[in-house]
C-alpha cells in the first residue's frame, strides 16, 4: 500500500538510504554519538519544515538524510580505528514499560522556567479556542494523561472550579505534586490512573475533559475516547488532541523510531544534555521518536463520537500554524506534511 512517502520518491530513496546506513552502524562508541547528532539534526530540520508549510520542505529533507547517509558510510570505513564499547540493548524495556518510562520522565527533570513556559503556551491554545477565564469559573474538569500537568494547572489557573488530573506515571505525577506547591492552587486533585479505562467515573461527571496528545500513545486509544466522552456532561466539552493520519511528517518518525529500538532511552537523554542540546527539542525527540502511536482523521473520531451522542464541533486555534488543522491544511505544502486532514485538534462539544 502506498505511503505518503511514496509520493516523493527522491525524499523516499534518501529515507531509506539513510535508514540503511543508521541500522548497519553499532549504537556504540562514536557511533553511537554520531546516531545522536544525526537525530538532532533530522528533529531540527522536521520542527522547523512543521511551522513552514508554505515552503517546499522536500529538497531540504532530501539533502539532509543524503548527507547523515554519507556520514555513516564514511564512519564505517574507519570502523578498525575505533574501539568500541559493550552493547546495551539487550535487557531494555519495551511495550508499556518502555512507554511509561518514558512519559514519567520526559519532563521531570526540565526547569521550572521550561515549564512555566509550557503552560503559558497551553493557557494561549485554550483562549485563542475561546475557553477563557469567564469559560472555566466555577467548571468541573477533568485532563486525562495529565503528564506533570500543564494542561491541567492551566485550566486551574484560569479559574476552574475543581480540575481532576489523572495519569499512570508515578514520578510525572510527583513532578506535578511539587509544581502545584510552587503554584499555590489548592483545586487540582491529582490521580494515579489507566485513563483508557475511567470506569470507575460517573457518566456526565464534568463539563470539560481533556485528552490532549495522550490517547493516541495507548494501545486502546479509541476505547479510552469513548470513556473521556462518556464522563463528559451534556452541553460540557471534550478538548481532543490527536496525532493525524496520511502525512509524511509522521511516516519519517516513525523511520527513526525503527531504527532507535536498541537505544536505551535515558542514555540517549544523557547524551542530549551533554551536548547542550536545549530542553524543548530534547523533550520533542523523546516523544516523537521513542513514543508508540496511532495515526487518525478528524471525520472518523467526530462519527464515531456523534454516533454515541450528538455533538457539534469546531477546530482548536492557537498560535501556531499547526494549532489550527483548517488553516494549516489549506497552506501549500499542509496536507503533505500533516496528512489531508492535519492533526486532529478539535473541540466536542456535546448536545
Amino acid at each position: 500500500m502506498p505511503t505518503p512517502l511514496d509520493t516523493h520518491p527522491a525524499l523516499r530513496d534518501a529515507v531509506e538510504s539513510f535508514s540503511r546506513r543508521f541500522a548497519d552502524a553499532p549504537s556504540e562508541g562514536l557511533f553511537y554519538f554520531a546516531k545522536v547528532e544525526s537525530l538532532v539534526q533530522a528533529t531540527h530540520l522536521l520542527e522547523r519544515i512543521i511551522v513552514t508549510p508554505e515552503q517546499d520542505p522536500v529538497p531540504p529533507l532530501t539533502e539532509l538524510f543524503l548527507f547523515l547517509a554519507k556520514r555513516f558510510r564514511r564512519l564505517g570505513d574507519m570502523a578498525d580505528e575505533f574501539t568500541l564499547d559493550a552493547a546495551t540493548g539487550a535487557d531494555l524495556p519495551t511495550g508499556s514499560d518502555k512507554t511509561r518510562l518514558l512519559f514519567e520522565n520526559a519532563w521531570t527533570t526540565y526547569s521550572d522556567e521550561t515549564y512555566d513556559h509550557s503552560v503559558a503556551l497551553v493557557e494561549d491554545r485554550l483562549r485563542q479556542s475561546g475557553f477563557d477565564r469567564g469559560y472555566f469559573a466555577g467548571k468541573e474538569c477533568f485532563d486525562g494523561g495529565c503528564g506533570t500537568g500543564r494542561l491541567a494547572l492551566a485550566m486551574a489557573k484560569m479559574g476552574a472550579k475543581r480540575v481532576v488530573a489523572a495519569d499512570f506515571g508515578g514520578a510525572s505525577l510527583d513532578f506535578f505534586r511539587k509544581q502545584l506547591d510552587r503554584s499555590g492552587l489548592d483545586t487540582v486533585e491529582v490521580v494515579q490512573a489507566d485513563i483508557t479505562d475511567l470506569s470507575g467515573m460517573e457518566s456526565g461527571s464534568f463539563d470539560f475533559v481533556a485528552s490532549n496528545g495522550v490517547l493516541h500513545h495507548t494501545d486502546k486509544c479509541l476505547e479510552g475516547l469513548d470513556e473521556h466522552y462518556r464522563i463528559t456532561k451534556p452541553g460540557g466539552v471534550l478538548w481532543l488532541y490527536l496525532y493525524g493520519d496520511g502525512g509524511f511528517y509522521w511516516e519519517i518518525y516513525d523511520t527513526l523510531r525503527t531504527l532507535t529500538r536498541d537505544i536505551d532511552v535515558p542514555r540517549f537523554r544523557n547524551a542530549l544534555v551533554s551536548c547542550g542540546v536545549r530542553e524543548g527539542l530534547v523533550y520533542t525527540m523523546l516523544d516523537n521518536i521513542f513514543a508508540p502511536r496511532t495515526y487518525h482523521f478528524a471525520s472518523d473520531i467526530v462519527a464515531r463520537l456523534n454516533a454515541q451522542h450528538p455533538a457539534t464541533w469546531s477546530w482548536q486555534d492557537g498560535a501556531s500554524i499547526f494549532d489550527n488543522p483548517s488553516k494549516y491544511t489549506r497552506t501549500r505544502y499542509g496536507k503533505d506534511i500533516l496528512g489531508p486532514e492535519g492533526e486532529v485538534r478539535v473541540v466536542v462539544r456535546k448536545d
